[in-house]
């Protein structure tokens, strides 16, 4: 019998998150993206050095709809400002800067 071994396909970015985002402070429901190439991954965020991933919360939510992958700040604060890193595995990740300009 011929055995077939079916290698998954890495996953890459098709769309990184933005390298740089300039935003106005208070702005609702602004989201930071990116997508993959596939469906059904999980992916952690982080923000800045921080070595504990993000979670959901009243102020950013961590959103997944197919092969994209969000964060979506309710309001943005001026303490929302930094990096932050989209990650499925210590080589697969992307980085983009949020700056938030203050009214």
């Amino acid at each position: 019998a011929t055995q077939i071994q079916i290698k998954e396909l890495p996953i890459y970015f098709t769309r990184h998150v933005k390298e740089s985002s300039s935003i106005m402070e208070n702005s609702r429901d602004y989201r930071l993206d990116c997508e993959i190439n596939k469906e059904g991954k999980v992916a952690q965020w982080f923000k800045d050095n921080e070595t504990e991933a993000l979670v959901s919360n009243d102020e950013v939510q961590i959103q997944v709809q197919g092969r994209i992958h969000a964060l979506l700040f309710a309001s943005v604060q001026l303490k929302h400002a930094g990096k932050y890193t989209c990650q499925f595995t210590d080589e697969i990740k992307s980085t983009g800067a949020l700056q938030v300009e203050g009214e």
